[in-house]
């Protein structure tokens, strides 16, 4: 069957008011913390395929999102980058777990389709998860941002932690998507986890940890124990070259005290805080340093 320009599994499955949870790679995925919890709840609802682009290459360019060969029962196997779609379910919920990467042409059709791909499935809330680098000390906790619809549901994920978004500059036009699903009365939400910019892991359970418990605040999804150890170690980690870097350069840590009181400060103040011309500079002799070691 064909919904939109996605072609789904035969039969379509029947989904009662399922959320969308979403990630849009490569954009908001800093250290693969996104996708690491999506695909743990892909795994947690046994997520099944239920539908992807018929025609991917009328949206992405193959020489920026490059397509993958892997070798597979001896011989080899193409994958052609695309937007997909699973879907899964809890006791109390049912899921569609969407990955749509940003589209390079004709971005308008692409999420027209992604709206019609919803109305089928009579789409109750849609929800991203991302992750990003941002100036933030490694000897804080990564936290979550988000924005809600409604009133309610940005109660709900403030009790659970989340710092209010009030971000305005250069986006994706994939935010798009939850401007107008807004408009057909689906509840949006979004989540992102903020991680250190210089002290970057190419895979990253500290930003995917954060991400997990707001999803166990919304759905009561449990958050997997071995995720949270591998979070703790690559916190170790961290810390630990850290702290070597700054024993050769202790002027550093005053720089380091700054950052920490800007940190503490947007948490209990809720909002932003300008960061001064020092802590910037602080963050670039941090990155430079681990990049030389």
């Amino acid at each position: 069957m064909k919904i939109g320009l996605f072609d789904t599994i035969d039969p379509v499955p029947e989904l009662k008011n399922p959320h969308v949870i979403v990630t849009i790679p490569p954009w908001l995925n800093a250290g693969e913390s996104a996708r690491l919890a999506v695909e743990y709840l892909e795994k947690l609802t046994d997520a099944q395929p239920l539908a992807k682009l018929s025609s991917p290459g009328e949206f992405f360019d193959f020489t920026r999102y490059r397509p993958t060969v892997s070798l597979v029962d001896g011989g080899s196997r193409l994958d052609i980058p695309n937007a997909t779609a699973r879907f899964g379910k809890t006791d109390s919920n049912d899921f569609i777990l969407l990955r749509a990467p940003e589209p390079h042409t004709r971005s308008e059709s692409y999420i027209e389709s992604i709206l019609e791909f919803f109305k089928h499935f009579k789409v109750k809330r849609y929800c991203l998860l991302g992750s990003m680098y941002e100036m933030l000390p490694h000897t804080r906790p990564p936290f979550v941002t988000g924005s809600a619809s409604s009133q309610w549901l940005q109660n709900s994920i403030e009790v659970a932690g989340v710092v209010p978004s009030n971000y305005e500059g250069p986006t994706s036009i994939m935010s798009l998507v939850a401007q107008e699903a807004k408009k057909l009365g689906i509840e949006t939400l979004s989540l992102v986890v903020h991680l250190p910019i210089y002290l970057p892991l190419p895979v990253d359970h500290r930003g995917e940890v954060p991400l997990l418990e707001i999803c166990e605040s919304l759905y009561g999804i449990p958050v997997p124990v071995v995720d949270v150890e591998k979070a703790k170690e690559e916190n170790d980690q961290v810390n630990s070259m850290a702290e070597a870097f700054l024993k050769e350069h202790p002027q550093l840590r005053f720089m380091l005290t700054q950052l920490e009181n800007n940190y503490d400060a947007r948490i209990k103040n809720r909002e932003q805080v300008r960061l001064s011309p020092e802590i910037e500079k602080f963050l670039q002799d941090m990155s430079r340093g681990f990049e030389a070691s």
